[in-house]
This record gives structure tokens, sequence and C-alpha cells, in this order.
């Protein structure tokens, strides 16, 4: 499993195999979907550390020679974490740690709805973290202290993003298009996959098929895989060596 995490540079929330069995209260649920991916909420940082009302933490990572973790504060009515998130809280919120153990809030993002969704990758020298918060916001930092929110096309930040990975050079990630099949059909009817280099910078991906339905993106030593569904077919994978270009198999 760590072989995986450290070739790929993507994000993972597992306290139980990387810091450390801990215990947490009943709200709290860090949970291994495939080894690599963590889609619960948690109450408690990774080792234990607990947080106060309202704040939950989704997404944790290894960047450089810290610990970042990174989720949302919604006090609704209480004291914010962070002063300058005041008074409706973070959303989201980042964590630092030099031991995985102590944690400390360092930067936060004033919300744009209370919709816990963070999701961080790194690569390129740099590490990423994706809100999906009533569509999709980013940002991006080299140092995990100053984060600089990245200018997305408007067709991306109205889909809600889901999955992302880093492999081969470029940055790899998996959108949701909530208004497929529906009366809106500015945005098409499929799910979508979009890429950047240096994170920045984002095109959208040609991936083959009508109406399709993505529910994982991985990335190996084969290349990048995605699983889904289109007009034609239950099931479909697609895989593709670079991210941009992809094939399906049935």
């Amino acid at each position: 499993m760590g072989q995986n995490l450290a070739s790929s540079g993507r994000l993972i929330c597992v306290a139980s195999v990387l810091l450390g069995t801990w215990i947490a209260g009943a709200a709290a649920a860090w949970t291994v979907a495939d080894g690599a991916t963590i889609h619960n909420e948690a109450t408690s940082l990774p080792g234990g550390q607990r947080l106060p009302q309202g704040a939950v933490v989704t997404a944790s990572i290894r960047f450089h020679d810290k610990w970042i973790a990174a989720g949302a504060d919604i006090p609704a009515g209480a004291k914010p974490i962070l002063a300058s998130c005041a008074p409706n809280g973070c959303n989201p919120i980042v964590w630092t740690s030099n031991n995985g153990k102590r944690w400390a809030a360092t930067w936060g993002a004033t919300p744009t709805g209370s919709i816990p969704g963070e999701l961080m990758v790194s690569g390129a020298g740099s590490l990423l973290l994706f809100d999906d918060d009533e569509g999709t916001r980013l940002w991006l930092t080299p140092n995990a202290v100053n984060w600089d929110e990245v200018a997305l096309p408007a067709s991306m930040t109205v889909l809600d993003v889901s999955d992302v990975e880093y492999g081969r050079g470029r940055f790899v990630a998996l959108f949701i298009n909530k208004f497929a099949g529906g009366a809106n059909t500015t945005y098409g009817n499929s799910d979508e996959i979009w890429t950047s280099l240096d994170g920045r910078h984002w095109g959208r991906a040609n991936v083959p098929g009508t109406d399709m339905r993505f529910t994982a993106l991985t990335f190996g030593s084969a290349g990048f895989r995605l699983v889904g569904s289109d007009q034609a077919h239950s099931s479909v994978m697609w895989t593709s060596h670079n991210g941009t270009e992809w094939k399906a198999t049935t």
C-alpha cells in the first residue's frame, strides 16, 4: 500500500495505516475503501486529536516534511477555529502537523456553502486542495503555508470533483456532472475528466462514449484507469497512458 501511495502522490486519509491505530468518538470515521481513498468525515484528526463541534476532516496527506489535513469548520454560531474565517467558519480549513499527532489550524477560506468535500493530491512540486462545495474550487501551494486559489474554467467549476490522481507528470481529476439527465443541458449529459500539467491550467480530456457515468479513477504502473458506464453498456472500463486520451473496453 505504501508503495502505491508514494508512486502516485495521491491523497491519503488512513490514520490507522500511516499514523498508528487511534480511537475516536462515535462521529469519527476513517474508513478505507480501496487502500487509498477515504469517503467519510471524521471529527478527530489523524492521531486522535479531537475537533471542536462543527468541524470535520475529510482528507490528509504527507507533503514535504509535514502532515496536512483538510476539512471544514462550520461553527453554527459558535466561535470559529480561525478568526480569519469569522463569523461563518472556514470551508476548506487546513491543519498541519510535524509528527501526525499534534495539529494546528493554519489556513482557511471563507465558505461558499456548508458541504465538506475536500480532496488533496501532490505532484510537480505542489500540493493541490480541491473543495467540492456547491461546485468545485481549487487552491495550490508549494509549501503548505501560502495558498493560491486557482482560476478554473467555468465549465469545470460547476461540476463536482469526485476523485483526483497524479501520475506520469499530470494531474487527472474526475468530475460528476450533476446536470446530466436534467433540464439543463448546457454542460452535456456525461461526467468528465480534466487534466493539468501544473495544477493551474486545465483542459478536458477526450473520453469516448455517450451519457457516461464515472464511478472510480485510479493510477498504476499501466497508467490511468476509469470505471463507469455509458448509454450502450452497463459496465465500461477506460484506460489511458497519459490521462488525456482514453480508450474504452467492455
